[in-house]
């Protein structure tokens, strides 16, 4: 809302992570965010608390356990203990559906009330897809530690990304992306580069290696291909660094799609 208040570009409503949301929209989008597996489990209804649940049962251990305890249910109302996960709505509404003649019943505590539907909050959107800078070895640095010039959007919609997401500009924008890095050892290392392929990418970014007293060397990066290992990182070669500051720049001049920067990792050999 506030982006539209604003009159800011509308492709910002698609890429924040920043929702104003309410608790029955988040339980929504987590049953929503389930793999189709998770879908189809299992979950049982019950009357009576079974033995061993805590005294009084909590919401808590009903997720966890997947068994739903609701104690007003009347004898009469014939219903089916066992549900699938879609079906749980109307138990989170209160419904309990009775098979047979009796009528539905509607009970007078359900866990999602009125309030939940109005409690509007700012909620900030994680993906879980991303990996954590600090996992990873050697010298890495993130696209939130570059330095940019022209223009750059920001993105977390290909999976996974280092950080908290990535950042891409069109092709010939006069765009670049500059990652520093200080290497205190003098050897040779494997450099990484972070980008996920798709078909709107670059098959010839420009990529410039800046190594410490020593003529830049220049190659050209396919982001349209996939890296064979797991995750996001593409290893373009190994090369000689020199004690002190060294630096790999990302450009779009020349390029004949997106740029997509998001992470460099640097290993010693």
């Amino acid at each position: 809302v506030r982006i539209v208040q604003a009159r800011r570009p509308f492709s910002e409503v698609l890429t924040t992570r920043a929702w104003e949301l309410t608790t029955a929209s988040l339980v929504a989008l987590a049953y929503a965010d389930q793999p189709s597996a998770l879908r189809e489990e299992t979950h049982t209804l019950l009357r009576q608390a079974p033995a061993g649940a805590p005294r009084p049962v909590t919401v808590a251990w009903m997720v966890a356990n997947r068994t739903w305890v609701e104690p007003s249910i009347p004898a009469d109302c014939d219903f089916n203990g066992s549900l699938r996960a879609d079906g749980l709505l109307d138990f989170l509404l209160g419904l309990v559906r009775c098979r047979g003649a009796g009528a539905d019943y509607r009970f007078e505590n359900p866990l999602l009330l009125d309030a939940d539907f109005t409690d509007w909050r700012t909620v900030s959107l994680v993906n879980a897809n991303k990996i954590e800078v600090a996992s990873l070895k050697g010298i890495v640095v993130d696209d939130s530690k570059a330095k940019f010039t022209g223009k750059w959007s920001e993105s977390f919609g290909l999976t996974p990304f280092v950080g908290e997401g990535y950042v891409y500009a069109s092709p010939n924008s006069d765009a670049e992306a500059r990652f520093e890095f200080e290497v205190a050892k003098g050897a040779k290392y494997e450099v990484r580069i972070a980008w996920m392929p798709h078909e709107n990418r670059s098959s010839k970014t420009p990529l410039t290696i800046e190594r410490n007293g020593q003529r830049p060397l220049k190659l050209r990066l396919n982001q349209r291909e996939a890296t064979s290992e797991p995750g996001p990182f593409h290893a373009i070669g190994q090369f000689e660094f020199p004690v002190g500051m060294n630096a790999i720049i990302l450009s779009t001049n020349g390029a004949d799609g997106n740029v997509h920067a998001d992470a460099i990792q640097i290993v010693e050999l």
